[in-house]
């Protein structure tokens, strides 16, 4: 159906970046909180030295029109560990490998920059998003201090 797909990558630091970043971000949260009205758009804070620590990735069709996004982070402390910390793929374009084919992207752009853990951030009760992240293999749940949010994992033993 969709011909000449491509996708762009921003970076923190890049010229637009985080106002690209942001974009994606607000987009993803209102999609988000047509269904979990309590959801809640967590800041970023940063500062110049953490910018480039900060992707995002965009699938968009020979128009410019985004199938599907995700925003990830770069831990300051974990050199080799990147976050997941938002995805989505418009309602109309699901089902069609678009965010798979932004996956595959991002873990081969991470491995160019010798990132070699990627984890993905999920609502603690969000079961759907959970089971669509365990059929790409993230299925070890990382608890934490905050009982809403549970990281899945591929590669347990590589923490």
């Amino acid at each position: 159906m969709t011909t000449n797909l491509r996708i762009i990558n921003h970076v923190g630091d890049q010229p637009c970046g985080m106002d690209k970043i942001n974009r994606i971000r607000e987009r993803a949260h209102d999609l988000y909180s047509v269904n979990n009205r309590d959801a809640i758009l967590k800041p970023l804070i940063v500062s110049d030295d953490d910018l480039k620590e900060l992707y995002a990735f965009e699938l968009c069709d020979s128009n410019g029109n985004v199938l599907s996004a995700m925003t990830c982070e770069q831990l300051p402390l974990r050199k080799d560990l990147a976050i997941v910390t938002w995805a989505y793929t418009e309602t109309k374009n699901r089902n069609q490998g678009y965010c798979n084919k932004l996956l595959d992207h991002a873990i081969t752009y991470f491995s160019q920059l010798n990132i070699k853990l990627v984890l993905v951030e999920c609502k603690s009760i969000d079961c759907d998003s959970q089971q669509f992240w365990a059929q790409k293999g993230f299925v070890n749940g990382i608890a934490t201090e905050d009982p809403t949010v549970v990281y899945l994992c591929s590669n347990i033993e590589a923490l």
